[in-house]
């Protein structure tokens, strides 16, 4: 039996996802996004739901498409698009903001960040881009420059932030579940009681029934207060240039105190 093939390729290397993709397409990388989350064809419960995809090879933004009626999605009329670049979904800048705001307040209270690791998924918005010495910039760069080390977890490895989703969920159930909002300010204000009582006061039975400030005190007796007291933050409030720290008191609320 004999055949005939159009083409063929050998490699000397692993092709990754892109590229196998992007060689089907006929290029040297593939264009479209991959991998959303939540998946193609998906159903969640959820009223809150984060949108993240692993975009093209040379994307800078891609187009997202909502509605209610499949055939305008599907064809991509104009009253359905969202034209976003990733600033506006994923918001790496506000992923880069927060991690220097966080950094300052753990430096602040005491913690030395010279022997703290901070654990990512491999968003983009964690991710950065290379620079020429095969460093990255962004949210690396920024944990880093704080001296702390940035560790990202095995593609699809959800298992490694299982105590990050529990604390998802639980929110969604207790809190976004059954709270109803006025305004943003009312969500601010009830949201900073709650992340209050959380940390302080709320047990949890598979953590030998304690808070997560009781967690801290066993690990760190010495710890102070200040380190489970940091403000909600409504990073669209602060935008993506730097804000200090009288910006960032003025900007929140105080925490109720404990006990």
């Amino acid at each position: 039996m004999s055949t005939n093939l159009d083409d063929l390729r050998i490699y000397n290397q692993a092709l990754t996802e892109v590229k196998i993709l992007g060689v089907m397409e006929g290029s040297a990388v593939y264009l479209y996004a991959l991998s959303p989350h939540p998946a193609d064809g998906a159903l969640n419960p959820y009223r809150w739901v984060n949108l993240s995809w692993s975009p093209g090879g040379t994307a800078v933004s891609h187009d997202v498409y909502f509605g209610d009626n499949f055939d305008d999605v599907e064809a991509g009329t104009e009253d359905v698009v969202i034209r976003s670049n990733y600033s506006q979904l994923i918001r790496v800048e506000s992923a880069c903001l927060f991690v220097r705001l966080l950094c300052e307040h753990l430096r602040d209270s005491g913690l030395e960040l010279n022997k703290t690791k901070f654990q990512t998924d491999n968003g983009s918005e964690f991710i950065g881009c290379f620079r020429q010495d095969r460093t990255r910039d962004g949210f690396e760069r920024i944990v880093e420059g704080f001296g702390a080390k940035h560790k990202r977890i095995p593609p699809r490895a959800w298992s490694y932030n299982s105590d990050v989703e529990t604390v998802h969920r639980t929110i969604e159930d207790e809190f976004y579940d059954l709270e109803n909002f006025e305004d943003i300010k009312d969500f601010h204000q009830r949201v900073a009681s709650y992340q209050a009582w959380y940390n302080l006061v709320r047990v949890n039975m598979n953590k030998d029934y304690m808070s997560p400030w009781q967690i801290i005190k066993k690990i760190r007796p010495k710890t102070n207060l200040s380190l489970a007291r940091l403000p909600p933050l409504m990073l669209d409030w602060l935008g993506p240039d730097y804000a200090t720290r009288e910006e960032l008191l003025l900007r929140g609320y105080d925490l109720p105190c404990y006990p």
